[in-house]
């Protein structure tokens, strides 16, 4: 009678202790699964602000196109000019954040075709517009 109480005891403390252990784990795993997505989340906000750094060097460029065009001032070429020194760097930024993901490689090289395509177009223009006036 005392051995059977006495395993009966051991059992619930075993039981318990095992029921702690299980609620221990579920939390980490939790806690594990809410950290992954935090950092996912963070990834994704870098990926959007080096996007809209490219897109915005881009807008620069033609500004600065636009307002040499308007006036044939020099100084309105500062946008331009810097946008054509940073795009490099802002893609670049923006292929190693998604480095692990080759469709947004794919899309990345297409997008730096594109610019390109698009800074020589400017470039053509300016370079008419100090020609001819």
């Amino acid at each position: 009678m005392v051995r059977s109480a006495f395993m009966w005891r051991v059992a619930l403390l075993v039981g318990a202790l095992s029921l702690i252990e299980a609620g221990q784990l579920l939390r980490e795993r939790d806690f594990k699964r809410a950290r992954d997505a935090e950092q996912w989340e963070e990834h994704t906000l870098r990926v959007l602000r080096a996007s809209a750094l490219v897109f915005s060097v881009v807008k620069d460029a033609e500004t600065g196109e636009r307002g040499y065009l308007l006036t044939g001032k020099e100084p309105f070429l500062e946008p331009y000019e810097s946008a054509v020194a940073t795009r490099r760097q802002a893609i670049q930024n923006l292929r190693w954040l998604t480095a692990d993901n080759s469709g947004q490689q794919a899309r990345i090289s297409r997008l730096d075709r594109l610019i390109e395509t698009k800074l020589s177009e400017l470039s053509r223009t300016i370079a008419l517009r100090r020609a001819k006036g």
